[in-house]
């Protein structure tokens, strides 16, 4: 932290590391349980990922141009630490029967993506603080396209291709917080 300089630069790294396991098959679950997650504070804004079976490399810079206005840039890199295991979504306990939490097959693979965030928080009363950003990602999987049971394989390749190179839209951000 330089908070003597203008806009009090603040660069930060560091990487997130949650276990994953490395034996499935063994009847011993060993990855990583995220009990209470905070996912955007620690690994983006993008809610892509749970905190399991995780390696998160990452850089933040934060500006502080105004008393009233932070700036926070963020880029993560993401691997699964086990190509065994899966690759977990979701955000907490909330599900009885999933806790929360979905798992995908990684297929033996253990890059994941890059995800770019970038957020302006603007204090606009001592009790409230709004909060504008946008993420950019660039993930090796994507979710949420369903197909029946049984469409042929040349379908679902012809799909995740035209689906894969539309590339992912800018998503815009934002929320409010009183206390």
């Amino acid at each position: 932290q330089m908070p003597k300089w203008p806009w009090k630069p603040w660069l930060r790294t560091g990487v997130n590391v949650a276990s994953g396991d490395g034996d499935p098959g063994d009847g011993t679950h060993e990855t990583f349980f995220n009990l209470l997650p905070t996912n955007h504070l620690y690994y983006g804004f993008a809610d892509q990922l749970a905190f399991q079976n995780l390696i998160n490399p990452f850089v933040q810079v934060k500006l502080a141009p105004h008393a009233k206005v932070g700036l926070n840039f963020f880029v993560h890199w993401f691997q699964l630490m086990q190509r065994d295991d899966a690759r977990y979504a979701g955000t907490g306990a909330f599900d009885r029967k999933s806790f929360g939490f979905t798992a995908q097959n990684a297929g033996g693979q253990t890059d994941v993506g890059i995800e770019y965030d970038a957020v302006a928080t603007v204090a606009l009363h001592r009790t409230t603080t709004l909060e504008l950003g946008f993420k950019d990602s660039d993930y090796t999987f994507w979710n949420g396209f369903l197909a029946p049971a049984k469409t042929p394989k040349p379908i679902i390749d012809r799909l995740h291709s035209e689906i894969t190179s539309a590339g992912t839209p800018w998503i815009f951000i934002a929320r409010a917080s009183w206390s």
